[in-house]
């Protein structure tokens, strides 16, 4: 019991983007455009499918604007930086042990704006893979899909 407690929590650390300190992971932070006014923002980074380099999406949660695409995503060393290019944004920051994340200047337009960026705690798991002879029974179709899409 032990020895699989130890495995999960070597398991959980490897996987995590703040171990790591890699670009690859899901973010979160807060900007304060104004004082009292915050909104947060969720930052996707992974690896491309095809080729090389880092893809990514940004969203903003408060404003309800999900998966707007992130350009030229660089990290080198302890340093981070991407564009946002459909909305004219970027963002260059380095990483930092307290707290442990991304620190630096998301700048929309000539408003520089503080942003860190942390480990996403509420990020999406890794789905599990369904059996090959998985199947669902035809009776119980319906009422589910019903009930997904009224969720």
């Amino acid at each position: 019991m032990r020895t699989m407690i130890i495995a999960a929590s070597i398991a959980i650390a490897a996987s995590s983007p703040v171990a790591a300190q890699q670009a690859i992971g899901d973010w979160r932070g807060t900007l304060t455009p104004a004082p009292g006014t915050n909104l947060r923002i969720a930052i996707h980074i992974q690896k491309a499918q095809e080729g090389t380099g880092l893809v990514g999406t940004l969203d903003s949660l408060d404003q309800g604007a999900m998966a707007i695409g992130l350009a030229a995503i660089q990290q080198t060393g302890d340093r981070l930086s991407f564009t946002v290019p459909s909305i004219g944004a970027s963002y260059a920051g380095h990483w930092s042990p307290s707290p442990a994340g991304w620190t630096g200047t998301f700048t929309q337009g000539p408003v520089p704006l503080a942003l860190t960026l942390t480990a996403d705690p509420v990020a999406p798991a890794t789905p599990l893979a369904v059996p090959a002879s998985w199947k669902m029974d035809p009776a119980n179709a319906t009422p589910l899909l019903d009930s997904l899409v009224a969720a």
